[in-house]
């Protein structure tokens, strides 16, 4: 495959909810999708950078330390235990569409590339080693378009 590392969407790629509901209503609402995780395993990625939006931070809806503290860092150590690869990711708690950290825009896989992969990884973030995977591709008449493909330049 030649790709080293993987960028993910969270909710409905990495996780779902165990109500069906569309948003996890707890931390206890919330499943492995082990169907992509042994996927990711399977393809032998390098690192993994979870990318992704949480709207409902700003909304009022997710307690934003709940999130980071709880959420997150039980999710990153599952992960980098079952995978045995370094975990980490970044987050947009904007739903401003014209936030420059916010998916589809690039703001926060630069940041990620920047302060994940090269300072705290040591790795060279080289756009060629990269691949994203996430629930949504921003098409019409998807349930979502705020997650529309990154548009990098060489």
């Amino acid at each position: 495959m030649g790709k080293k590392i993987l960028f993910a969407d969270l909710d409905g790629t990495l996780i779902e909810t165990i109500s069906g509901s569309t948003f996890p209503k707890g931390i206890w609402d919330m499943k492995f999708k082990f169907d992509v995780i042994d996927k990711i395993k399977e393809l032998g990625f390098e690192c993994l950078i979870i990318i992704t939006n949480q709207g409902g931070i700003e909304n009022g809806f997710v307690n934003e330390r709940n999130f980071t503290k709880g959420k997150m860092n039980f999710i990153v150590m599952g992960l980098e235990e079952y995978l045995g690869i370094p975990v980490d990711y970044n987050y947009c708690s904007s739903n401003d569409t014209e936030n420059h950290f916010r998916k589809p825009n690039i703001g926060m896989l630069n940041a990620a590339c920047k302060n994940i992969i090269e300072n705290r990884f040591h790795m060279k973030s080289n756009k060629r080693n990269m691949l994203m995977i996430g629930d949504a591709s921003g098409k019409e008449g998807q349930f979502s378009d705020s997650e529309g493909m990154y548009k990098i330049k060489e």
